[in-house]
């Protein structure tokens, strides 16, 4: 009897002891992101933690989804599970049980779709498909629409952008905010969400990218820009006239330097010759013959002339006609409003390639009237278009539109400066650079326009009576108003005037006052006010290209400099949704 005791107390002894192991188990049920995506592979762990021994293995890991086992291991303290989900498994819940104590551990699955379609394209003509890596032709300084849509996600997709550049240190890659985004649920309630930038090529940069959400680890898309540079071109082109010292020379006979003297004069008589002759020179070599133009209508008129929309006959091909503008002298132009139409010619002649001046085709000079034939841009002149976003403002704000950009618009202004460094560079001045006169084409881009031929009288908005004659007095540089004095600095004032019409969105300079109130402010000091939507650093612009002194103005390569390093970052210094319509009204 004594025996069957103590065979019973060791029993019990041994019971309780495990009893005792089994309440210090604790099962640890893991996996290493915070969800899962569908149809990649997801490992999850599951860990024993307590004193008890289980090498005798009677200690079994039961893996169960959704109560359906899926594994199962026996005498270790260690498990990993993987697992290939789908979107049906959403909110099933993954258990790790210990048997025999059945303690266990559980998680909610969170199963991700990753969208099965992105495309990436540009100006909607050239396109990247899912994985796929491509290419797109991009000229310097024009502006572009890139759309990045992705298809098929759930939840919906973040798509962020990022663009590549060239720098000192090599290739930099940085996000840019995209300037509109959308998402919407399709039928089969996943999300089809699409993103938009609108950026101008600056000459750094190599990529465009497309990373949607969550991660890389989902879907990426580079497009790789190939530049076609024709701004470029015309750099090159340009040096090849230009003289730059590449030595110093030391030491030299008497000769030599009498030589280098008598070669020096010679050259710049023959460079002042050849200017002579660009300027009102040789036009038979453009010209076109009047009974291929057809005028159409009139889409503007100035003093001395009128601009037509009308076809031209072969001028681009042969046998087929195509779309131009027209300029027209009107029969009572004055003597100096004619030779200002041929210099307004000669002009166009050393322009006609560049991406940011209207391109003349032709001209019809023999026979009066004479013609200016251009390009036909059909996006109308910005003034137009900047004040007809404003008009629609209110209501797009209230919509929560977005209806032109912080980047488009700063795009605008570099585009502008682009030009005018190109007709700086040979030493022409425009002397009426204003929102008015800058033109658009179908992809948005600024071409500039009005050499000198039709200067609008017929509001006064843009030209005044002074004692001067009529005048666009609001753009005016402190010189041209005082002293009639116009050099490519009094055109970087009125580049400032026009860079604050640009972020008013078309408002009118000066607005209530006359024009001699105008003048006799700047004369003391007064300029535009700061725009509130508009950061410092921007203001500052302005304010450089409104200096008193002319030669402390920027010149028009570095206002483009200065303004292509804030198209990156547009919204911190140009804030549009915080822009007020009515304010500069």
């Amino acid at each position: 009897m004594a025996s069957e005791g103590r065979c019973a107390l060791l029993l019990f002894v041994s019971i309780f002891t495990r009893a005792c192991w089994v309440s210090s188990l604790e099962v640890k049920l893991s996996r290493i992101s915070p969800y899962e995506i569908e149809g990649k592979e997801t490992e999850f762990y599951c860990k024993l933690e307590g004193d008890q021994e289980i090498g005798d293995g009677a200690t079994f890991i039961i893996w169960l989804l959704d109560n359906a086992k899926q594994s199962e291991v026996q005498g270790v303290r260690r498990s990993h599970l993987r697992l290939k989900l789908n979107r049906n498994h959403t909110g099933s819940t993954l258990k790790c049980l210990e048997h025999p104590s059945q303690i266990n551990d559980t998680l909610k699955l969170d199963v991700r779709v990753p969208p099965y379609s992105v495309t990436l394209d540009v100006n909607s003509t050239q396109a990247c498909a899912s994985d796929t890596g491509c290419s797109a032709v991009v000229k310097i300084g024009r502006y572009y629409r890139f759309t990045c849509n992705a298809s098929g996600s759930n939840p919906a997709s973040n798509i962020t952008w990022l663009i590549t550049t060239k720098g000192q240190r090599g290739m930099e890659q940085r996000k840019v905010p995209a300037d509109w985004s959308q998402s919407r649920q399709d039928e089969s309630m996943d999300w089809d969400t699409s993103s938009q930038i609108n950026l101008q090529i600056p000459n750094s940069i190599t990529r465009i990218t497309c990373r949607v959400f969550p991660d890389d680890t989902f879907k990426e898309i580079s497009m790789k820009l190939v530049v076609n540079n024709h701004h470029d071109e015309f750099r090159r082109g340009k040096l090849l006239f230009i003289i730059v010292p590449s030595s110093v020379v030391v030491l030299m006979t008497v000769v030599m330097a009498f030589s280098c003297i008598l070669r020096s004069i010679a050259r710049h008589k023959r460079t002042q010759e050849a200017r002579k002759e660009s300027e009102y020179g040789t036009i038979e070599d453009f010209e076109f013959p009047r009974g291929k133009i057809t005028l159409i209508e009139v889409i503007g008129s100035g003093h001395f002339g009128q601009v037509f929309k009308a076809t031209a006959d072969g001028i681009l091909k042969e046998g087929v006609e195509s779309e131009v503008a027209v300029k027209v002298l009107k029969k009572s132009a004055t003597d100096v409003a004619a030779n200002d139409f041929k210099k307004e010619i000669a002009i166009h002649k050393n322009l006609k390639n560049h991406p940011n001046v209207v391109s003349m085709l032709g001209c019809c000079t023999e026979l009066e009237p004479l013609f200016i034939i251009l390009e036909y841009l059909p996006g109308g002149n910005l003034q137009s278009f900047l004040r007809n976003k404003k008009e629609a403002w209110p209501q797009a704000a209230m919509e929560g539109a977005e209806l032109v950009s912080s980047s488009q618009l700063l795009a605008f202004a570099s585009q502008i400066a682009t030009g005018m460094e190109c007709l700086s560079s040979i030493g022409f001045i425009h002397r009426d650079l204003a929102a008015r006169n800058i033109l658009l084409d179908e992809d948005l881009v600024c071409k500039l326009s009005d050499f000198g031929l039709a200067r609008d009288v017929s509001g006064i908005e843009q030209y005044e009576m002074t004692s001067m004659g009529m005048i666009p007095v609001r753009w005016m540089a402190i010189e041209s108003l005082v002293d009639n004095v116009y050099t490519t600095k009094s055109d970087v004032w009125s580049f400032g005037v026009l860079l604050w019409e640009i972020i008013t969105l078309g408002a009118h300079p000066y607005r209530g006052m006359h024009p001699h109130d105008v003048i006799d402010s700047i004369k003391r000091g007064f300029r535009l006010p700061t725009p509130s939507h508009c950061s410092d650093q921007l203001y500052e612009v302005m304010e450089e290209a409104w200096r008193e002194t002319p030669s402390e103005r920027p010149a028009f390569s570095s206002l483009r400099e200065t303004i292509d390093a804030m198209i990156p970052d547009a919204t911190i210094y140009l804030d549009m949704p915080h822009f007020v319509a009515d304010k500069y009204t």
